[in-house]
């Protein structure tokens, strides 16, 4: 037995998605990739491939579990290659500290997706927020 967090699996276990909405699923995740960061809200995205109710909420699970995507708020998630493209594009951009602003040049995006951005840096021990600046962690 392995325990990934509160999940128990057998040795050996890959989560898998269904053969019937595989192509469908993987359409998600191709749309999620060509989209950057200026993402369209997940549940949209999963209703454009008309995926049934009853495996929207595992897709989205399966997309943060396997780390296919990352979660910028409840309806925002975003490819992890092009989540790592914004925590690359922001570290050599910026010094040892940046605002909202320096970031909202470097990343081209609005501040509807800007601020939860930013909140997940912060989430992620990349940088803390001090008044009106985020500053780099140097562990990170």
């Amino acid at each position: 037995m392995l325990q990934t967090g509160p999940f128990l699996s057998m040795t050996g276990f890959e989560p898998t998605m269904p053969d019937a909405w595989k192509t469908r699923m993987t359409q998600v995740f191709k749309k999620l990739l060509e989209q950057g960061v200026n993402v369209s809200p997940i549940d949209r995205l999963i209703e454009d491939q008309q995926i049934p109710d009853s495996h929207q909420a595992e897709l989205k699970k399966f997309l943060l579990e396997e780390e296919i995507a990352v979660k910028l708020t409840d309806d925002l998630y975003v490819h992890k290659e092009n989540w790592s493209r914004v925590v690359r594009d922001l570290k050599e951009g910026t010094d040892k500290s940046f605002t909202l602003q320096q970031a909202k040049d470097i990343l081209n995006v609005s501040r509807k997706y800007l601020v939860p951005i930013l909140e997940r840096l912060d989430e992620e021990s990349y940088t803390i927020r001090k008044d009106q600046e985020r500053y780099w962690r140097l562990e990170k």
